[in-house]
């Protein structure tokens, strides 16, 4: 029986029904411009419409937001595979925009395997400041509990492109979200069905932010212990590996006040 409408998820399996004359409805496709989907995204055109999970401004964001947790870090690796991110170039451009005015240097860290990421953490180890941002990438998402290992050991101040990261001990994350893509897709599925052209639907981008805040100003919307959650899953983390809050305090003098106050209050 032939479907009345497809919604495809991810960018292959787009791609595959784009050929088979049926509406469509994408979510979690990475780039829709770069690979042909769309016309563009105020107006895709066709019979085809979605959600991108790809902007690439916000390398520049997680690179503010690490920053803002540990402000003297002064070079930041940005962890992605080449092979299952081609995307990757866009974020690296982007956060290395932002690294002058940001007062740090984002290094290129190309990972195909565990060890190539051990390799990326010690480099920035051996400096003693150095930071991680770890992109949206099926690679870095299958490596998830290494890496939070690996920033915890070092004691590595590490944003995520996944905010499921910061649920498993990752410090911090600005991420798609993903349940709203999906909630969102829902609706154009139904005026679809209705008669409405998917081609005539803007297709959408969806963030959100996990980060920690710290209340130093009268007027401070978010309360002590809400930011020290955030930070309790690296925290965590770090007493599993055996350095407790004492030492992991200790070897943090780059952080900000907000991440050592939680630290210390864990």
């Amino acid at each position: 029986m032939r479907p009345d409408l497809v919604v495809s998820r991810t960018t292959p399996t787009t791609a595959i029904m784009m050929n088979r004359g049926l509406p469509i409805v994408f979510v979690l496709v990475t780039d829709p411009l770069f690979s042909g989907f769309v016309q563009s995204l105020g107006r895709p055109g066709g019979n085809v419409t979605g959600f991108s999970v790809f902007e690439s401004s916000v390398g520049g964001k997680w690179l503010a937001l690490l920053k803002e947790v540990a402000p003297a870090v002064p070079r930041v690796s940005l962890l992605f595979n080449p092979e299952t991110a081609p995307f990757a170039d866009g974020y690296r451009r982007s956060a290395e925009a932002a690294a002058p005015t940001l007062g740090t240097t984002v290094v290129s860290a190309p990972c195909g395997s565990a060890a190539d990421i051990e390799s990326a953490f010690d480099a920035r180890a051996r400096e003693g400041s150095g930071g991680i941002i770890g992109i949206p990438d099926t690679f870095i998402d299958g490596h998830r509990d290494l890496i939070i290992e690996l920033a915890a050991w070092h004691h590595l101040p590490a944003v995520y492109g996944l905010r499921d990261f910061v649920s498993r001990g990752g410090l911090l994350a600005y991420s798609a979200d993903f349940v709203a893509i999906f909630h969102r897709a829902a609706g154009y599925v139904d005026q679809t069905l209705r008669g409405v052209r998917p081609g005539g639907r803007r297709s959408n981008q969806s963030y959100l932010a996990t980060k920690p805040y710290c209340p130093r100003r009268r007027g401070d919307r978010m309360k002590r212990r809400e930011f020290i959650r955030l930070l309790g899953g690296a925290c965590r983390r770090m007493a599993a590996c055996g350095t407790g809050a004492a030492a992991a305090i200790a070897s943090s003098a780059n952080w900000s006040p907000a991440a050592r106050f939680a630290l210390e209050q864990f």
